[in-house]
């Protein structure tokens, strides 16, 4: 369905109410069971169109913890503003700064891409069946809401703490054999140099110093 407000845009302060029923097929990206259903109301502040309005709408999502299918119903509360005709350059809406994804153009209001719009913003990200939803089994995959699969628990290497990732388990082992090697090394040996030091066998000395016999001819 598409409105055409242009009576509406061009008089401040007109105000009109629409019902909605606006039904989606699979491909639009919108698992919506049966349809979006409300009412909006359009009004003309002087520079801006403003829609308001509530829509209901069924959703069909899968559980982000069992992947279990589910479906909630969304109360969605509606506020959006477009350009009127008297509106400025400094008025800055989204169908003057993304009129290609705007559900509005020559102020015919596109009602189906608006309430799909509306669907896809409220639509929870991370929706769960349930709040003590319990998952699936990491290692075989299966609803664990439906009891116990009888996986052996995942042991971890000693050292490594309870509930860690087992896949990190070879760089844990690699770092703690480079670090069990530099402390096996101990500190530097005596008669080695430490940076910044010189060894004192390493300077010269003086011929009287030496000890050498031949540096002190017998007489």
């Amino acid at each position: 369905m598409k409105i055409d407000l242009a009576n509406i845009a061009g008089t401040p302060g007109a105000r009109a109410g629409f019902e909605i029923s606006e039904r989606f097929g699979p491909a639009e990206g919108i698992p919506v069971a049966g349809p979006v259903t409300g009412e909006i109301t359009v009004e003309n502040t002087g520079s801006l169109l403003l829609v308001r309005g509530r829509l209901q709408a069924a959703v069909e999502m899968a559980c982000a913890r069992c992947l279990g299918g589910l479906q909630q119903t969304l109360e969605i509360e509606v506020e959006e503003e477009f350009a009127g005709e008297d509106a400025g350059p400094e008025v800055l809406t989204v169908d003057r700064e993304e009129p290609e994804a705007s559900a509005i153009s020559d102020y015919v209001l596109d009602v189906h891409e608006f309430v799909r719009q509306q669907v896809a913003v409220a639509a929870p990200l991370a929706p769960v069946c349930r709040p003590d939803c319990q998952g699936v089994c990491p290692q075989c995959g299966q609803n664990l809401n439906l009891g116990p699969c009888g996986c052996v628990p995942e042991r971890f290497p000693e050292g490594s703490p309870k509930g860690s990732d087992s896949r990190w388990a070879k760089l844990g082992e690699l770092l703690g054999g480079q670090q069990q090697g530099a402390n096996e090394a101990g500190p530097h040996p005596a008669g080695t140099a430490k940076r910044g030091q010189v060894q004192r066998s390493a300077i010269p000395r003086s011929p009287g110093e030496c000890g050498d016999e031949r540096a002190h001819p017998r007489r």
